[in-house]
């Protein structure tokens, strides 16, 4: 092998490393603020209804749909500790006489959508982080 390739190997391999950690990096700030949240003792449902009304405050109805969009993209987006979400959007549809129930659903369901796909994102890149590591094995034994 010549010098060039080893040097490409270990830029590649270094790559990698980046990669790695910047996955483990982002799942662990991910759970350090859920952890923050929870040790606080902030109410999630509470802080749902309280942003859509800040949007509300802020730019007229179109900020509820706003509001519900990003409180159903962190609704979905955490896969252990569950968000009653749907609860804050039963409440305001029902405390908002002016809501549209269709634009209500599109907001909610593109949020979701964003949600579910960035939870995936995370699971997916927690396995190529334990993958070919004794956790996996550990894991696969639990599992099966």
């Amino acid at each position: 092998m010549t010098e060039l390739e080893e040097k490409e190997e270990k830029r590649e391999g270094l790559k990698e490393k980046i990669k790695k950690f910047s996955i483990v990096a982002f799942i662990a700030a991910f759970f350090i603020i859920i952890l923050f949240i929870a040790a606080l003792g902030i109410n999630i449902g509470d802080l749902m209804v309280n942003i859509v009304q800040d949007f509300y405050d802020s730019y007229g109805i179109i900020g509820i749909y706003i509001g519900i969009f990003l409180i159903s993209i962190f609704g979905n987006v955490s896969v252990i500790f569950p968000v009653p979400y749907v609860i804050a959007l039963a409440v305001l549809a029902i405390a908002i006489p002016e809501i549209d129930p269709w634009l209500l659903g599109i907001s909610a369901g593109l949020g979701a959508a964003i949600g579910e796909t960035s939870a995936w994102v995370l699971g997916r890149g927690g396995k190529e982080v334990i993958e070919d590591t004794r956790m996996e094995k550990d894991l696969k034994l639990l599992v099966v």
